[in-house]
């Protein structure tokens, strides 16, 4: 009896234990999720993953046996926290790099090391991760200048001295010379490796052979500010500027070729096209000058109210970037017309690169931003993390890092590979957008103060066509048959696109604005939703078919099923009313608040509808109810199936994508977006999903596979999809911080930077784990 009783009172206190230790758990993972969050928020994004990455570590290595539905929505939590983290976070290291102000930061050409030059009178060389490799000392005074040759044999630095020091790249120190009697202030290297020019304030440039041996000492009347080599191999020029506006061009026997005059004071920058053809000058005058590589003045650009800090030709000669004191960055055409005007930046911009594929320019300057480009003027990301201005960037030859330095010391290396979201950035709203049925291009709707546009993209970005309106379309949908697309327009008229001319015809009848289209499985039938409170059926000739009325109120949303034997048609009034083909009703479904949202499944067994309250409605295609769920009490404005029909994804005024499954379980929440969520739509394939926003974006977002693809869902392989994503992003990060020389300074027991790296070392070896299993 006394056993009996022992034994029960172990195993009662045996189960509390493990009750508190698992909530223990669930605490510590919460925790942990929450920090990610406000991480997030403070755009620290390598710590946000390496959060949920934690939060992860601990959900695996410990099983929750108690409270399952929160096990669920922990999951959920952690997977949409690495989404989220993933999606947009551009991971960044950030390097506490020198005791001064870094002037120059340098990628070996193969994209192994960065070299960074300080005012402290030491270069740096970086891995790729952020781990500092080397420090070459070059004591006599600050360095002004660092360059890797373009053979990546070499490394060479300039100082305040005059002193020019060329290192092997393995850090071997080849020659240290005094090569001028006043501050260099630039230097450049030959295409070829074999030759280096410095620039000096003391009124020469000079011509070296890449070991530092001298061959010609080129004389100015004043400060010489810069020099460039032309990419010419066979006959290359060395052109120099002056204080005095003057430019040169040298051969490379030091004989000079030619003096260009047109600037009227100093001129800080040069730029070669990639094509050898011309030559662009900029300065203190704000004047951009194009000339002929044998010196004839072909344009005078004006444009910027100011000093003109950097300017750079486009990996393929077509475009010219400028970048000046009146925080603007200018996009002009090779022929010298002005593009795109870029204002985003508050202060003035100091420098501006090209991405080596050409597609992106990234700025950066006073105001601590570096911002990220499309060639049509779009802002892709605005990148913040250092605490004063920016006054050198870089990106590696592969162009997936972009190193940024400045006042602040500190060198950042952002990871530009890793954000699998494309978004697309229009004026005043975007309200709807589309993939076509082949998923090679997308259509966006929206306005423009009171103009309408729809713009047709590739989904990398590229603008295709832009059409003007002067109605604001509200909605859109494709032919599946792909000849055509229609669009909602605020002025009561439907309109209809032919894709190969992009030539339109209006569809007028309805007596109020037109909220919402579809066209039908076959192309034939082209259904409208109107405020009039009807539906009407078109033919893509744009004769009327039918007009079915019968709801009391606005009709917001109309769908045909997958056969396009049936339309569903949702309404203020709190109805769904299901249609048959011939325009007769069906079927009414009730909601409880206006129905706002509707989508029938790819096979037509479901429809779901979502009202204004935040409730979803599963229906069976015989109109039973199946599965009631909630959005929170946000409305939900758009609803959508994948292609494959087993995940229903929902947005609205939440500003978030949430994605179901079937039964209501919710497997993942997708944050971007910074207002109401106005619609979405699934690719052809399901591997991507566009959103368009009342914050004057549309946003492509890339899914995990486990989610495109397998069928049933396997919650467990989406969260490790998510790991293994955020393992790799982080890698080069842990790798970092685990240095030696980290190790070195965080060696005290007990203390915080003890317990950090240990946190640190366990998620290394976690991540580590998981890659081989992987692998296996």
């Amino acid at each position: 009896m006394l056993f009996g009783t022992g034994l029960a009172t172990v195993l009662a206190i045996s189960g509390f234990l493990v009750v508190y230790s698992q909530e223990q758990t669930i605490s510590n993972i919460a925790a942990l999720l929450n920090h990610s969050e406000s991480q997030f928020t403070s755009r620290q994004q390598i710590e946000a993953i390496v959060a949920s990455l934690r939060a992860a570590q601990e959900w695996e290595q410990t099983r929750l046996t108690v409270l399952p539905s929160s096990r669920e929505r922990l999951r959920s939590r952690i997977a949409s926290a690495l989404q989220q983290a993933i999606n947009w976070g551009t991971p960044n290291n950030f390097i506490a790099a020198h005791e001064g102000t870094v002037y120059s930061l340098s990628f070996s050409p193969d994209g192994q090391l960065v070299a960074s030059a300080s005012e402290d009178k030491a270069v740096k060389l970086w891995t790729k991760g952020g781990k500092l490799s080397q420090t070459l000392q070059h004591n006599d005074s600050e360095v002004t200048r660092v360059l890797f040759s373009p053979d990546n044999q070499r490394l060479a630095a300039a100082s305040s001295e005059g002193t020019l020091t060329i290192w092997a790249r393995d850090g071997q120190l080849l020659n240290k010379l005094r090569a001028h009697g006043d501050r260099i202030i630039n230097l450049d290297f030959s295409s070829d490796g074999q030759y280096l020019a410095s620039a000096s304030n003391d009124g020469t440039a000079k011509l070296w052979r890449n070991n530092g041996t001298w061959l010609a000492t080129l004389p100015h009347d004043c400060s010489v500010g810069n020099v460039r080599f032309s990419p010419d191999k066979h006959d290359p020029l060395l052109a120099t500027t002056d204080c005095q506006g003057n430019i040169k061009l040298w051969q490379l026997d030091g004989k000079l070729r030619a003096t260009l005059v047109g600037h009227q004071k100093t001129v800080l920058n040069l730029s070669f096209s990639g094509d050898r053809t011309l030559l662009a000058s900029a300065g203190l005058d704000g004047k951009i000058n194009l000339w002929t590589t044998a010196g004839k003045l072909l344009k005078t650009l004006d444009g910027h109210d100011g000093i003109i800090f950097d300017l750079t030709f486009s990996p393929d000669s077509q475009w010219l970037a400028s970048a000046g004191l009146d925080g603007t960055v200018k996009l002009w055409q090779r022929d010298g017309t002005l593009s795109k005007s870029l204002s985003k930046h508050r202060e003035a911009v100091y420098r501006i690169a090209f991405s080596p594929d050409g597609k992106t320019l990234a700025s950066a300057g006073e105001d601590r931003t570096v911002k990220l480009w499309r060639l049509d003027g779009t802002l892709l990301q605005s990148l913040e993390e250092h605490s004063d201005g920016i006054i050198s960037i870089a990106f590696s030859p592969d162009g997936n890092l972009l190193a940024s330095a400045g006042y602040d010391q500190g060198i950042v290396l952002w990871q530009l590979n890793q954000r699998p979201v494309q978004p697309f950035s229009r004026p005043d709203k975007v309200s709807a957008a589309q993939f076509s049925p082949n998923g090679q291009e997308i259509a966006l709707a929206g306005k423009k103060g009171l103009r309408g546009e729809i713009s047709l993209w590739k989904p990398d970005g590229t603008l295709l066509k832009f059409i003007e309106s002067d109605r604001w379309i509200k909605d859109l949908a494709f032919a599946p048959n792909g000849n055509y697309f229609v669009g909602a327009a605020q002025d009561s008229t439907v309109y209809l696109w032919q894709r190969a001319t992009l030539t339109s015809r209006l569809l007028p009848g309805h007596q109020g604005e037109v909220l919402a289209v579809s066209v039908s499985p076959d192309s034939q039938l082209i259904a409208s939703a109107s405020r009039d409170r009807t539906v009407k059926l078109w033919r893509p000739d744009g004769s009327l078919v039918a007009t079915l009325g019968g709801h009391q109120g606005a009709v917001e949303r109309v769908s045909f099923n997958g056969d396009g034997t049936l339309l569903a048609s949702a309404s203020e009034d709190k109805t769904l009313r299901l249609w048959r083909k011939d325009g007769s009703l069906q079927q009414v479904l009730n909601h409880t608040a206006p129905v706002l949202s509707l989508s029938f499944s790819p096979d037509g067994r479901w429809l779901a509808s979502g009202d204004a309250q935040g409730t979803i409605k599963l229906w069976r295609a015989d109109g039973t109810l199946a599965k009631t769920f909630s959005n929170g009490g946000f409305s939900v404005l758009s609803l959508g199936f994948s292609p494959q029909g087993h995940l229903l994804a929902a947005a609205g005024d939440s500003t978030t994508i949430d994605l179901w499954q079937l039964d209501g379980l919710l497997l993942l929440s997708l944050k971007g977006h910074a207002a109401a969520i106005a619609q979405i739509n699934f690719s052809p394939d399901g591997r991507f999903l566009i959103s368009a926003s009342d914050d004057k974006t549309a946003i492509i977002w890339q899914l995990p596979q486990a989610i495109a693809t397998a069928h049933p869902l396997n919650r467990e392989e989406i969260l490790k999809e998510q790991m293994g994503r955020g393992c790799h992003i982080v890698a080069d990060y842990l790798d970092a911080q685990l240095s030696e020389t980290s190790l070195q300074t965080s060696s005290v027991l007990g203390s915080p930077e003890s317990d950090r790296q240990k946190e640190l070392q366990s998620l290394a070896q976690f991540c580590q784990d998981r890659h081989s299993e992987r692998k296996k």
